[in-house]
């Protein structure tokens, strides 16, 4: 038989690979970001709800104990404790820990609709704390003062 007599054809390529439809390792990995993201998504939230609610039980505690010791004072230092440690949890350390005096007060005002802090709230934030002949506390002032930290805890 004569080589040049058979009916041979050229040699043909395959098609290229197509990158569409994925192969099931990557559907698989997609799955798995995907679902990592989303957890890592609502345990972020959850944690901050958590954080909230438990300054918000603390500040319930600081009205009770006020109430039953009727001490301005410490009641003062423990709110202004209560949202220091909050605002360092949420803003960073290096952010809010030097903060003190007129610049603590705009830093609790900053991101509200009104100034949640001003005038004599400012005042019993700033001084009450650290007098030891501090006037005490009327019952709407510590209302007061408990609503706005409410509000701010609120806006975080």
């Amino acid at each position: 038989m004569n080589p040049e007599s058979l009916p041979l054809r050229d040699i043909h390529l395959p098609t290229a690979i197509s990158w569409w439809p994925l192969a099931p390792g990557w559907w698989l990995l997609a799955v798995v970001i995907v679902s990592l993201l989303g957890w890592a998504i609502w345990r972020y939230f959850r944690i901050d709800a958590r954080r909230r609610r438990v300054a918000q039980q603390r500040l319930v505690g600081c009205h009770r104990e006020w109430r039953q010791h009727q001490e301005g004072r410490r009641f003062v230092a423990d709110v202004s404790l209560l949202l220091r440690r909050y605002a360092i949890a949420v803003d960073g350390r290096e952010r809010v820990a030097g903060l003190a005096g007129n610049a603590w007060i705009a830093h609790l005002n900053s991101g509200q609709a009104g100034e949640l802090f001003g005038g004599r709230l400012a005042g019993h934030l700033l001084t009450t704390p650290y007098r030891g002949d501090a006037e005490p506390m009327t019952e709407a002032e510590v209302l007061n003062l408990l609503s706005a930290c409410r509000q701010w805890l609120a806006s975080k």
